[in-house]
């Protein structure tokens, strides 16, 4: 073969080969950058934003301050100021970035390309002060996430999480919990629906209506304050009107009457709650409007579940509070268990211990204090079945009293008849009540003493 010929293949493979080399280091430079540590800095101050978008392809959401309040824009409606001040705090919290890449084909696989990343623009009196492709978080969640600058191809890993700060979703940035009253000022509550209950304060103690006054349950009360203090929403509906949202027949209205005070004078208020049920092939949407707003809520159904009220729910059935701790209580009588009263007072015997002594027919002993607390314990778990305002002609034969260290008293007496389900009582707790109770409680009691005391 010609030499000149031999020599050109040579240099063609040696061309070849140099082109190959090249141009693989090119791509591997551009796509398996060194990371590099670079200073970020970011001013952005709350207080001097008026206008937050963020967007991704046609999605977009808008959020824009009017007179010092945050609003979603599509809805006019108040934003979860927490969530924008969270995700403001994250960004300022950024001193530096580790650049992973400057290959714009990488973008997607850093959650900052067009398809996969929000892009977030802060604007001050119409002015861009900083726009940001926020990206997924890191795969460990340990190593912060990534985010890009518009207009620039470097795509920076930072320390915080900022995936979960942003979101294109209107739900996500809605003020969700709605206070509308403080709880200490509200006094009735009228609820209306499968069960109507009035419940009515009296001082510092909350009694239901239903059919007669009875005290109500410490616990339930609680949470029917908590959730009518405030209004918890999942989305407005802005389609339907204020009309449509009412309807003619509502599942449950809620009447909360509440006082206003102010430089010694006191207003009373009140503002109702009316919840409609809406089929929708197999789901029930629930909606809620207030008297005191012309908008239409769409909220859980935890609400209609949580007025969906038993009677034995709602009543306060605990004879002797149960956060009322033995160690609490200094004396016990019981009269007319056994053939003569009995009675405990807890004693202090040496530097931190205490012995009950007991005082039954002339004579003295000593329990220790694990003795008597079963027998506590069976006090505190009689329970109320029902409240009566009239009980003639019963002739009461047990009593017991219990008294605490902050001399509290708690009076029962109770006529028991063996064999019967339930016994009519009665109780000092809510001024003077006659209770129905559980025969089988009183049994219990009677039957705990007589073990204590060796009685047959």
């Amino acid at each position: 073969m010609n030499k000149t010929i031999v020599t050109m293949i040579v240099v063609s493979i040696l061309l070849l080969f140099a082109y190959i080399i090249a141009n693989y280091y090119t791509e591997y430079k551009k796509v398996a950058y060194k990371p590099e540590y670079v200073p970020l800095k970011f001013k952005l101050d709350a207080d001097n934003l008026d206008r937050i978008i963020f967007e991704r392809l046609d999605e977009r959401m808008e959020i824009v301050k009017i007179k010092n309040k945050w609003l979603v824009a599509s809805v006019k409606y108040p934003a979860d100021v927490s969530k924008i001040y969270s995700l403001i705090n994250r960004l300022n919290e950024i001193k530096e970035g580790k650049i992973v890449s400057i290959d714009p084909t990488q973008f997607d696989v850093y959650g900052v390309g067009t398809k996969t990343g929000i892009r977030t623009i802060f604007y001050n009196k119409e002015q861009e002060v900083l726009s940001v492709i926020i990206g997924r978080n890191s795969e460990n969640n340990r190593d912060g996430s990534f985010l890009k600058f518009l207009n620039e191809d470097k795509v920076y890993n930072v320390p915080p999480l900022l995936e979960d700060e942003v979101s294109l979703s209107r739900q996500f940035w809605l003020k969700k919990e709605l206070k509308i009253v403080e709880k200490d000022s509200i006094y009735r509550i009228i609820i209306k629906g499968e069960s109507n209950y009035t419940f009515i304060k009296s001082g510092k103690k909350w009694w239901i209506k239903y059919p007669q006054l009875a005290p109500a349950s410490e616990t339930k009360i609680k949470e029917i304050l908590d959730r009518f203090s405030y209004l918890s929403i999942e989305d407005v509906d802005m389609t339907k009107n204020i009309q449509q949202c009412k309807s003619d027949k509502p599942k449950y209205k809620v009447i909360v009457k509440y006082v206003i005070k102010s430089d010694n004078t006191s207003k009373k208020k009140k503002y109702i709650l009316t919840i409609v049920g809406e089929q929708d092939q197999s789901k029930v949407s629930y909606y809620a409007t207030l008297n005191l707003s012309r908008t239409c809520f769409l909220i859980s159904s935890s609400y209609p579940e949580a007025l969906r009220l038993a009677h034995f729910e709602i009543i306060e059935r605990e004879l002797i509070p149960s956060d009322l701790f033995a160690y609490e209580i200094s004396n016990l009588e019981f009269t007319d268990f056994i053939d003569s009263k009995v009675a405990f007072t807890k004693k202090k015997v040496g530097k931190n211990d205490y012995k009950w002594l007991l005082k039954y027919k002339g004579r003295f002993k000593y329990f220790k204090y694990d003795k008597i607390r079963s027998l506590i314990e069976l006090l505190k778990g009689i329970k109320v079945e029902d409240y009566q305002y009239k009980s003639k002609g019963v002739k009461f034969n047990r009593s017991f009293v219990l008294k605490t260290e902050t001399k509290d008293v708690y009076a029962n007496s109770v006529f028991y008849e063996k064999g019967k389900k339930e016994c009519v009582g009665y109780t000092s707790r809510f001024g003077r009540l006659y209770v129905k109770l559980l025969c089988s409680d009183i049994e219990q009691v009677e039957d705990n003493l007589k073990k204590l005391l060796k009685i047959k």
